[in-house]
């Protein structure tokens, strides 16, 4: 059996985990909502957290934000999902085949 290939930026799991709490995850689809969901070093939105983790705040465990929501909405009969993070990350799949990638929202400026 092979070992686990290293995290991004050779992040240590078990802080990231800690890190990253857990999800609530709110299925607009079948009206169901689930909490619990915790990192998963193989899975592709902890990868995506982490890769972005370390990119902004490197190895500094206690700036890396929280998980919050994982909401999977039906858009326009495509399933979207979001992924909302404490600091105001927002990772989106915007559908089944493609990857997670952070959307980061402009603020409205006044005129």
């Amino acid at each position: 059996m092979q070992p686990d290939p290293p995290l991004p930026g050779n992040a240590d799991a078990n802080k990231a985990a800690a890190a990253f709490g857990s999800l609530r995850r709110v299925n607009t689809i079948n009206d169901s909502v689930s909490s619990g969901h915790t990192y998963d070093p193989k899975g592709p939105i902890s990868l995506e957290y982490t890769r972005q983790c370390v990119a902004a705040y490197g190895l500094d465990y206690t700036k890396w934000p929280t998980g919050e929501d994982w909401y999977v909405l039906n858009d326009s009969g495509k399933t979207l999902q979001i992924v909302t993070f404490s600091n105001d990350w927002r990772l989106v799949m915007p559908a089944e085949r493609a990857g997670w990638s952070l959307m980061q929202f402009a603020e409205a400026v006044a005129a």
